[in-house]
């Protein structure tokens, strides 16, 4: 842990979304999480984001937790976590939840309407509870029994207890607001120390906070100090602080460190009784916060987290490398320091100079870096080489090289103390230019010169000056003559940087030139502000928000160095460092880089937000140990460079999974997902987050992480410093693995996103089923429709058969009618005949002469008679009057005779009944059909009569 005044403490507050800032009591639970207890609400910590928990519901995710003002936190070694707060009783989260359990009601322990002052759990799974006025409480939680120890039912003296704690036997001791020492033996005998009879040992305070210590009892008190009590030999000893006015106490390792109510944080060594202090110094940004320290943690990786009252949470960090910003003085003694802007910097053996933005040239020791003073006072620098100091360099050992904005370039001559402008030789071209902005040297001893408006120059020994490359040069014209920086490789290349247009590089006779708009090579920004070449070659690029490139020899070609991940994209300067490792400076702070390890360190230092702006150039690594950075405000020096070898603790966890919108923690039994061995998620949840943490929380808002979600996206994807969640968005089904990454550490979850329901084998089962029901029930509906339509259709032709036959069944009751009237017509008439013959006869018969010849010729005048035929053809026509028609229409040629006999051969008579008819011999008949068939063109193969009845 860092000493004294060179703390530099992290700030968590209002402004971070802390829910307020006075704070009761930290905890750290298993996953990383820190714990805040604070007078309106719970607070829950991961390092980048802050979780409120307090009874609104509006105000906390989850149910069950009741209380605003927190007082007391624990976390026991199943990873249970208890609240304490005031007037609500106890919260519990259990190590297999996420859900609070207020246990207020329906436990041994309702009731409970006072301020729960402290937590413990011992040995034997028994929580102590210590309460501002109802005593203590003995917890067994498991069976949920309680036992108390009040002033009613025991030897307290008082309800009012405030702390307690465990020693190697198993014993409970605790403080209240008396002056006496509580002892709780393990089979729970309570028993009162008398600390009023020890010497050196008035404890009469209203709150002490007690620890336990190599079986000592460490007391503070809030207005007696601090107290060292050997139980076995009652033996009080004092310890002597600045402030009576104690909080808190938390042993480390061989230090106890003490909170106190107006005097700041003190740390006392048990081996040396050193005392140190920490104070707020309002004119320092990393100092602590407030002078009203309360509660104090450390938490697994030894770091320090005190709460304040109304300061916030103040963490101070395990042996980070820290910024000491080197004080400037205006001369030797002046007793205020400047706040210059330094522009560069250069160190021999000797000395150390720093040039300024306007106050002139400075210098220090290596050695002693405490304070650094000016070369000359500010009137005599103005006169001599000017106030705007741009580059340094040592061309020898006591010879410096002074470049200037708006007077020209000069040389310091630290023998003689003199300053000399350095002017062209005659009959060679001078340099021209007062605007210099960079110079630097090749292994040759040339010294490259760059210049804002005139390009780049060459100094060589024994030559002098040459206007070397510019945008007039006959052979190879640069893209600009506003030179930010030039470099001389190992190779003999010169490389040249522009302000605004690309890079260029020259290689003796042949020449080329990056920039973005030549995308094949691989330089995708112009503005160019440092170049490097490190111990292995490689030549490194650093630009104005494109971050920082590196050469590769064997494609020709630049590459980006994980851009998102470093600090900052406004790369300033690149140093080599050990062990193949780059420092790279920004205008947002510093990034450490382990090239063997593709690690990045990233550090702000938790200062102001200016200190950490480095300018262009303006960094020194002093033997591989001090490294130098020049900003805005003034010199730094980062100290502890060895701690960014962190001891290899993978702290990376997942903190949450957000699905469509819902935390998985904030809806399922989960504590932690890094308990689980993979995450499943339903067809519909293909848009989801991950949160994670390193928990490394002096660098969490500079810490950058990788991820991907393979196969879904096999290349690694960078997060900008200070974002620790990735979002995926309708991710088809399938099994992934997500992998976060950090500088040194890898982390992974399976997740399995399940088939839609219409991928699965049930339900493709039950379509085939589905389908071949239809493709079924299509066929029986096809069949039965053709069924139905053959029905129909044998229906139809019942009815039209039935029609046909009704019709012949009509046309032979027409035709019979017909017949019957034909026959009675022919039988009245007959009979009308057979009268008149038999008159006749009788008239013949009373005659003398009978006359036979009358009645022959009656009858054969009946037999002759036309209008027989005529009422036949009547009564034929009306039953077949279509067969007369069609018969006529086709044979013309027939006779009245053809046509009576067609219509007695189509009534199907014989041959006699025809002869009868017609009154013909049946071989008249004969005869007459044969001349039938001649008049119809009928073959002898064809019967007359079925052609008649089927015509």
């Amino acid at each position: 842990m860092v000493d004294g005044q060179d703390a530099h403490f992290n700030h968590l507050t209002i402004k971070d979304g802390l829910s307020h800032n006075s704070i009761n009591d930290i905890v750290q639970d298993q996953d990383g999480n820190i714990w805040i207890a604070t007078q309106n609400g719970l607070n829950k910590y991961n390092g980048y984001d802050l979780e409120v928990y307090k009874s609104s519901v509006d105000n906390t995710p989850f149910k069950g937790f009741l209380g605003t003002t927190i007082t007391s936190l624990l976390v026991d070694r199943d990873q249970n976590l208890w609240v304490g707060t005031t007037n609500e009783g106890l919260n519990v989260k259990w190590a297999n939840s996420n859900k609070f359990q207020n246990l207020n009601t329906d436990s041994a322990i309702s009731n409970m309407d006072v301020e729960i002052s402290s937590i413990y759990r011992d040995d034997r799974n028994l929580l102590w509870i210590t309460t501002i006025g109802q005593g203590i409480i003995q917890y067994d939680f498991i069976d949920d029994k309680a036992k108390s120890f009040t002033s009613e039912n025991s030897p307290l003296l008082t309800d009012v207890i405030f702390s307690l704690t465990e020693d190697d036997l198993g014993n409970i001791w605790a403080t209240g607001a008396d002056n006496n020492l509580i002892k709780i033996s393990a089979n729970s005998d309570l028993s009162i120390m008398d600390l009023s009879t020890l010497d050196q040992c008035s404890l009469s305070s209203y709150r002490k906070t007690i620890k336990h210590n190599d079986g000592n009892i460490l007391l503070a008190t809030d207005n007696r100090g601090l107290f060292d009590i050997n139980i076995k030999a009652k033996i009080c000893n004092k310890i002597e602080l600045p402030s009576s006015q104690l909080r808190d106490i938390a042993i480390h390792e061989d230090q106890l460190w003490i909170a106190s109510d107006g005097d700041g944080l003190f740390v006392y060594d048990f081996s040396s009784l050193d005392v140190k202090q920490f104070l707020i110094n309002p004119s320092i940004d990393y100092s602590l916060s407030s002078n009203a320290t309360q509660s104090l943690f450390f938490d697994r990786n030894d770091n320090l987290w005190i709460g304040t009252y109304n300061g916030g949470v103040n963490i101070l960090f395990d042996d980070p490398p820290v910024v000491d910003r080197i004080e400037l003085f205006g001369e030797p003694g002046d007793k205020v320091p400047l706040s210059s802007s330094i522009l560069c910097m250069a160190y021999s053996d000797e000395h150390i100079v720093l040039g300024t933005d306007g106050d002139g040239l400075f210098m220090g020791s290596a050695d002693q870096l405490n304070k650094v003073y000016p070369l000359l006072e500010r009137e005599e620098q103005q006169a001599k080489s000017g106030l705007v100091i741009t580059s340094l360099f040592f061309k020898e050992e006591r010879l410096l090289w002074i470049g200037t904005y708006g007077n020209g370039l000069w040389q310091y001559d630290f023998d003689g103390q003199m300053f000399s402008k350095i002017e062209g030789i005659p009959g060679v071209e001078a340099l021209s230019n007062n605007n210099i902005w960079d110079i630097k040297s090749d292994r040759q001893g040339s010294i490259y010169i760059s210049t804002i408006g005139h390009g780049l120059y060459i100094y060589k020994p024994g030559i002098g000056f040459q206007s070397f490359l510019n945008v007039n040069h006959p052979e190879y014209r640069l893209s600009s003559d506003v030179i930010m920086t030039s470099i001389a490789d190992s190779k003999g290349r010169i490389w040249i940087g522009t302000a605004d247009n690309g890079l260029h590089l020259w290689e003796g006779i042949t020449a080329r030139h990056f920039s973005k708009k030549r995308k094949f090579d691989g330089l995708w920004n112009n503005s160019i502000r440092c170049i490097y070449e490190d111990d292995q070659s490689t030549v490194w690029v650093g630009t104005q928000g494109g971050g920082l490139f590196y050469y590769d020899e064997s494609e020709k070609k630049f590459k980006s160095y994980l851009p998102e991940a470093l600090v900052s994209s406004n790369i300033m300067a690149v140093l080599s460092g050990r062990d193949n490792s780059l420092w790279v400076t920004t205008t947002k702070g510093i990034s450490y880089i382990d090239r063997d390890n593709d690690k990045i360190s990233n550090f702000d230092f938790h200062t102001k937000q200016n200190f950490n702006q480095f300018n262009r150039g303006a960094a020194i690594l002093i033997d591989d140990e001090k490294l130098l950075a020049g900003g805005i405000y003034g010199l730094h020096n980062i100290k502890d460079l060895s701690s960014v070898e962190d001891e290899d603790v993978n702290r990376l966890m997942f903190t949450d999974i957000t699905i469509s919108g819902k935390s998985l923690l904030g809806t399922a039994d989960i504590q932690s997902i890094n308990d689980l061995d993979h995450i499943a998620l339903k067809a519909g949840d293909r848009s989801f987050e991950f949160s994670f943490s390193d928990f490394v929380y002096d660098a969490a808002q500079s810490s950058s992480f990788q991820y991907k979600l393979d196969p879904y996206n096999e290349e690694w994807i960078s997060l900008p410093a200070g974002i620790n969640h990735a979002a995926f968005q309708n991710v088809p089904w399938g099994n992934y693995t997500f992998y976060i990454k950090d500088d040194t550490h890898i982390a992974s979850i399976d997740v399995c996103i399940e088939r839609p329901f219409w991928l699965k084998w049930w339900f493709l089962l039950f379509l085939l089923f589905f389908m071949c029901s239809i493709i079924y029930t299509y066929r029986r509906f096809v069949s039965q429709r053709k069924q139905d339509e053959q029905k129909r259709l044998l229906v139809e032709a019942e009815k039209e058969i039935l029609a046909l036959k009704n019709k012949s069944l009509e046309n032979s009751v027409i035709a019979s009618n017909t017949k019957l009237l034909s026959s009675t017509a022919q039988m009245a008439h007959k009979n009308e005949v057979l009268t008149s013959v038999r008159q006749t006869l009788k008239e013949q018969l009373k005659s003398d002469k009978i006359d036979l010849y009358r009645i022959i010729r009656l009858l054969d005048l009946e037999l002759a008679n036309e209008d027989y035929w005529e009422e036949f053809n009547m009564y034929f026509e009306s039953v077949d009057q279509e067969f007369i028609r069609k018969l006529n229409s086709n044979y013309r040629n027939l006779t009245q005779n053809d046509i009576r006999l067609c219509a007695l051969l189509r009534l199907n008579l014989n041959t006699k009944e025809i002869a009868s008819l017609l009154n013909i011999s049946i071989r008249g008949v004969e005869k007459a059909r044969s001349r039938l068939k001649k008049r119809m063109e009928l073959t002898k193969e064809i019967n007359l009569q079925s052609f008649i009845k089927s015509y």
